[in-house]
Order: C-alpha cells, then sequence, then structure tokens
C-alpha cells in the first residue's frame, strides 16, 4: 500500500498501511481530497541522491468516501378496519466507504407515526417501538416479534427477498428467516425521533455497496379496530445512510 515514509531505509520491499505507523510508514494518515506527487529516488553510498523519477499519473488524489440515499415510498391501498394493508419503501444506498454503512429509521412526529390530518390528537396505535441489538446477530430488550393478521397497529420491518447484498444488510435475527407476514417475519414499531441512534438502526453492511447502489426494501404493515375515526391519516417517516 502506498503511504507516507518517515525516514530513509534500505532499498528492501516494505508493505505498510497508510496512517498505521508500521512499515516504515507514517502513523498520519494522507487526506482525501489532498494532491501527493510519488517519486522514486536512488542514493549512493556517498548518501547524494540522483534526481528522481515520477510516477505516471503523479499526482494522486485520495478520492473522499462518499454515500447517496435514494428512499421510495408507495401509499398504503384505502383502509378498512380489520383488513390489514400493506406498503413498502424501497431504500437505495451506493457509497464507495470500504467500511461499509448503516440505515436508520425514525418517525418525526413525538408520540405516534400517523395522526388524523384534522385532528393530530387522534393518532393510529403504533406497534412497540423497535430498539436495535448491540448486533445484527442479537436482540435488544424491544425486539421485532411475529404478528397476527389483524392486529391493530402500524409496524415495519427490512424484507429479505429484495435485498440486493443479502446478509451484508438484511438480519434475519431483527427481521426473521423470511418474508412470510404471519408466520416467520417479524415486525417492531418504528422508533421515535428522540431515540439515540444506534437504537434506530434497521440494517448494517460492513462493505461498500459494490460500485452500484444496493437496495433493500422496507415493508410496513397496518390495520386499525371499528372504532377507529373515519378520515384521512398520514405521517412522516426519515431514514437515515450514515458511513461506519
Amino acid at each position: 500500500v502506498a503511504c507516507v515514509r518517515t525516514a530513509d531505509t534500505t532499498s528492501t520491499a516494505v508493505s505498510g498501511t497508510d496512517g498505521a505507523g508500521t512499515g516504515g510508514c507514517s502513523a498520519v494518515a494522507l487526506t482525501n481530497g489532498q494532491a501527493y506527487s510519488y517519486k522514486v529516488f536512488q542514493k549512493d553510498s556517498n548518501g547524494n541522491y540522483d534526481a528522481g523519477v515520477t510516477f505516471t499519473g503523479s499526482p494522486f488524489t485520495p478520492a473522499a468516501a462518499s454515500i447517496t440515499l435514494i428512499v421510495d415510498t408507495d401509499q398504503f391501498p384505502a383502509l378498512t378496519p380489520e383488513t390489514p394493508r400493506f406498503a413498502t419503501s424501497t431504500v437505495s444506498v451506493n457509497t464507495n466507504n470500504t467500511t461499509g454503512w448503516y440505515v436508520t429509521l425514525e418517525r418525526s412526529d413525538a408520540d405516534t407515526t400517523m395522526d388524523l390530518d384534522t385532528d393530530a390528537t387522534v393518532n393510529i396505535i403504533d406497534k412497540t417501538e423497535w430498539i436495535a441489538g448491540a448486533s445484527t446477530s442479537t436482540e435488544s430488550s424491544q425486539p421485532a416479534t411475529t404478528i397476527t393478521s389483524g392486529q391493530d397497529f402500524l409496524a415495519f420491518r427490512a424484507m429479505t427477498a429484495s435485498s440486493t447484498n443479502g446478509s451484508m444488510f438484511f438480519a434475519s435475527t431483527w427481521w426473521g428467516s423470511d418474508d412470510t407476514p404471519f408466520t416467520n417475519a417479524k415486525w417492531a414499531g418504528i422508533a421515535s425521533s428522540t431515540a439515540a441512534t444506534n437504537l434506530k438502526k434497521i440494517g448494517i453492511s460492513s462493505v461498500s455497496s459494490g460500485g452500484s447502489p444496493a437496495l433493500n426494501t422496507v415493508q410496513y404493515y397496518l390495520d386499525v379496530p371499528i372504532t377507529q375515526k373515519t378520515g384521512a391519516y398520514s405521517g412522516t417517516v426519515i431514514f437515515t445512510a450514515v458511513m461506519n
């Protein structure tokens, strides 16, 4: 790996990692966006250097890591009490960050995700709020759980079949072994905006998106009791993609 050398050494091959402080490399990493020139010199027995040879492509500017998030969400169909409805959000993440990324999901409303448009005090109940586990292989004190058809609340889950980067994002411990809605799939309530960031994670990847967007789908479940006040309900959810 190319790196900044801190001292002269004999003409032997040296392997080092930029910023690691080993293999003769500087403990200070190169700076993204800063141009660096690379040149090879020879030193004679008297300690004199020649004019040197510049590498092809020099100067080289390390590119800063970046991440782009695009979310496309469809609407719930007309709702009839005691008849479950489903909707989805397609989450597209494109990043060159080699250490990976994660996505969080939260609601913008303080109490519930969806309110009656004409009266914000009239809400649709959320399933118990999601708390992410410490890792994708562990559950938290408020994990996602399986549900039965007809339960009255709003819930969500990350789907497995629609993930283009597979287990690098989707976690079966968190969301169930498959997408069967009322059997193996696990559902949770959308996290509050006041929750800590690490508790709002819905998927984690330890690698880049691989040169093209990584696509994952979030599914929503909604049902209400016959006592639910009639009218149009709406709410806002917020997805955030963060580089590790």
